[in-house]
């Protein structure tokens, strides 16, 4: 692949991206999450995207609209649901894996959660692993299905997903 730089040093020499097409898309959890997503919401108005920028889904506001982007214009969410037919973002979901446990990933996720409330978009987290069962019932009140009380047994869950270490 070559581009035609720009700058007078490049003007006529080729810029060289070594690239190539990755072999998976999804990590292993991601694509069964993924699945089991489409499988549950597949009779409701929703649309499912992955691997969205914040960028593209918050809109910064206020006086320092350039800085608000740039702390947040290299973070994306793993998933997030769409209503149909406008849609409107409803709830953006990340997986959390082992990686998140660590110091420097929670930092970032707590700059992410920070993001999220302040534009009043709900971001639910769920570990690696979680059931089809277990997510469904979490997700119930942002996507208007069942019951708009959150049951007990997702109420522990969703407790149990937050109970992370917190920096110190």
């Amino acid at each position: 692949f070559s581009v035609k730089g720009r700058g007078s040093s490049q003007r006529d020499s080729p810029l060289t991206l070594e690239l190539r097409k990755k072999r998976y898309f999804f990590s292993q959890a991601e694509r069964v999450f993924f699945v089991a997503l489409l499988n549950a919401t597949k009779d409701l108005p929703i649309t499912v995207l992955s691997k969205v920028r914040l960028n593209d889904l918050l809109e910064a506001t206020g006086d320092s609209k350039q800085a608000t982007n740039n702390r947040i214009n290299r973070m994306h969410v793993d998933f997030v649901l769409l209503s149909q037919p406008d849609f409107q973002p409803l709830v953006a979901i990340e997986l959390d894996g082992a990686s998140h446990n660590s110091q420097r990933q929670q930092t970032s996720d707590a700059k992410k959660d920070a993001a999220f409330k302040a534009a009043g978009l709900p971001l639910v987290r769920f570990p690696n692993g979680v059931q089809p069962a277990q997510f469904v019932q979490i997700l119930e009140p942002y996507l208007k299905i069942g019951t708009p009380q959150i049951s007990k047994e997702a109420e522990q869950i969703r407790a149990a997903v937050s109970k992370r270490a917190k920096p110190s």
